[in-house]
């Protein structure tokens, strides 16, 4: 079974029985403190992950680091951004939100600040 196979049986299932079936087979697979800003749609995909943190400006034009995320994703796709840094920046907002769209990715999990949701 290749892993588009494996989305599109995720795709059918709800969390309480991916949960349950991950804590039967003994897996670490839970995030726990997140909650559901948006829609009741269910998420399945490949993973991109992003994990924020504090440090010195990089070199170039000032750049959201998610951007290179949402830029190397793929559509049907899934940011998982997190940020324990502190509340200084947003880790996900309405203009990352905008480009995810149009690079058709299929949701955004972020442990951290977010602004802008209504867009």
């Amino acid at each position: 079974m290749n892993t588009n196979d494996i989305v599109k049986r995720l795709k059918q299932l709800d969390t309480p029985a991916v949960s349950d079936a991950l804590d039967r087979l003994e897996l670490p697979g839970r995030v726990t403190h997140l909650r559901r800003l948006t829609t009741e749609q269910r998420i399945a995909g490949q993973v991109l992950t992003v994990k924020l943190g504090t440090g010195e400006a990089l070199e170039g034009p000032p750049r959201h680091l998610c951007t290179s995320a949402v830029e190397a994703a793929n559509p049907g796709d899934i940011l998982v951004i997190e940020q324990r840094s502190g509340v200084e920046a947003a880790g996900w907002g309405g203009i990352l939100s905008n480009g995810a769209k149009v690079r058709g990715i299929a949701g955004i999990i972020c442990d951290g600040p977010v602004r802008d949701v209504d867009e």
